[in-house]
């Protein structure tokens, strides 16, 4: 999915939100997924994609609004449009990734209450269901070993078998350090997340 702008992040003019590029100055505007985000632009463009696409109702505009919330700190909102978009795209697997870091709140899963690990799992174990994305794995792994492994508490498969199938499907260190960029805490020192 990409998130779309409703006017150019470059220069402010008015475009089609399903164009990928300004028509004034060139530039583009359009993040083809959330491995390349723009964080600093996030919070100046978010109320801008709320109000400019309120009444589109699909999913990538939900997913965009969503993500922009995400950026912006703003978890319940990209909850929320989350949900929507996969309601609108059952198959939306970056959607259900994202709303499992959105559940978390910026916290890390060790302070977060074990209902709300345990969706943010279901959220990404979806994700994974739908597209066998090594991201979506490793994010069940870290979940299961933040709440679970640190909490001396047993869940299966464990943290440790979760990484395995997310290493042997081509996880990279960039993919480690966009996920933990997402959900805002720092790489793990067990061996499991080292690539």
């Amino acid at each position: 999915m990409d998130i779309h702008f409703p006017c150019c992040p470059n220069c402010g003019a008015n475009i089609d939100y399903k164009g990928e590029s300004c028509g004034y100055c060139g530039s583009k505007f359009v993040i083809t997924n959330f491995r390349n985000p723009s964080a600093v632009e996030w919070m100046k463009y978010s109320n801008q994609i709320n109000g400019s696409l309120k009444d589109d109702d699909s999913a990538d505009v939900h997913y965009s609004k969503g993500y922009a919330f995400l950026m912006s700190g703003l978890y319940d909102k990209a909850l929320a449009e989350f949900d929507k978009s996969i309601d609108c795209n059952l198959t939306h697997g970056d959607g259900c990734f994202l709303a499992s870091v959105a559940v978390l709140k910026g916290k890390k899963a060790f302070v977060c209450d074990k209902v709300v690990v345990d969706k943010a799992i279901e959220y990404a174990e979806a994700a994974f269901s739908i597209e066998m994305n090594p991201v979506y794995k490793a994010m069940v792994g870290y979940l299961k070993y933040d709440f679970y492994a640190r909490k001396f508490l047993r869940t299966s498969p464990d943290y440790k078998e979760e990484m395995a199938i997310a290493r042997e499907l081509g996880l990279t260190r960039g993919d480690i350090d966009t996920l933990f960029g997402l959900v805002k805490t720092d790489v793990p020192s067990d061996p499991a997340f080292s690539i």
